[in-house]
C-alpha cells in the first residue's frame, strides 16, 4: 500500500512539468553560449563582461529576501505581536 502510494505521487509530479522555468532555463543557457560567442567576434573584452551581466545581474536580482515587502515581515514573525495590524 504504501509502495503504491508513493508511485502515485511520483507519478503525479513527472505529469507536472514546469514548462516556464524549463523554457527560463533553456533561454538563459542559450543566451550564455551565444551571446559571449557573438560578442568574441567584436571584442575579447565583451564576451566576458557579457557573461559578468548575464550571470551576475540575475542572481544580484533574484536573491530571495531582499525585498521589504509588508507580507515577507508579517511571515518571518509568525506567532509575535505585530506592529502591522
Amino acid at each position: 500500500m504504501i509502495r503504491e502510494a508513493w508511485k502515485s505521487a511520483a507519478h503525479e509530479q513527472q505529469a507536472q512539468l514546469p514548462l516556464p522555468d524549463v523554457l527560463r532555463v533553456l533561454a538563459e543557457l542559450v543566451a550564455w553560449v551565444a551571446l559571449p560567442w557573438a560578442l568574441g567576434r567584436i571584442s575579447l573584452w565583451l564576451a566576458p563582461l557579457a557573461l559578468l551581466v548575464l550571470i551576475g545581474l540575475p542572481a544580484v536580482l533574484a536573491t530571495p529576501g531582499t525585498t521589504a515587502s509588508r507580507t515577507s515581515r508579517c511571515r518571518s514573525r509568525v506567532g509575535a505581536p505585530s506592529a502591522w495590524s
